[in-house]
């Protein structure tokens, strides 16, 4: 996981978002422009994030929808999952968050738990 380099106080936020949006976008599901844009939004312009964030994104429609999602696994990934949710949630109910960015951090934290609640 790239970001754990990065001081960005939101991190693991900006992973599972990314993580989620490409599955999504394997998929074909409309929902993967929801996380992009949460993601998006916490990055806030920094370029090497953003250069992640499109890499990570970068990717193409699979032919069957049931095929391997690209979720890397990695040690701690269920606490920083938990972390993620945690800090989505908190940035949902902050009242400086604009309300167009609010509505996308609250549908992508929805897709995001729902999606590994399945998996577990």
């Amino acid at each position: 996981m790239m970001l754990k380099t990065t001081n960005h106080p939101h991190k693991e936020a900006i992973y599972f978002l990314a993580e989620q949006a490409r599955c999504l976008i394997q998929a074909g599901s409309a929902d993967a422009d929801i996380c992009k844009s949460a993601a998006e939004y916490l990055i806030n312009d920094d370029e090497i994030l953003t250069n992640w964030l499109a890499e990570k994104t970068n990717t193409k429609l699979l032919s069957d929808k049931l095929q391997d999602y690209d979720t890397e696994e990695f040690e701690g990934k269920t606490d920083t999952l938990k972390i993620a949710l945690k800090d989505l949630q908190a940035l949902v109910a902050e009242e400086k968050t604009p309300a167009k960015e609010r509505a996308w951090l609250k549908n992508a934290t929805e897709i995001i738990a729902e999606f590994y609640c399945e998996m577990t």
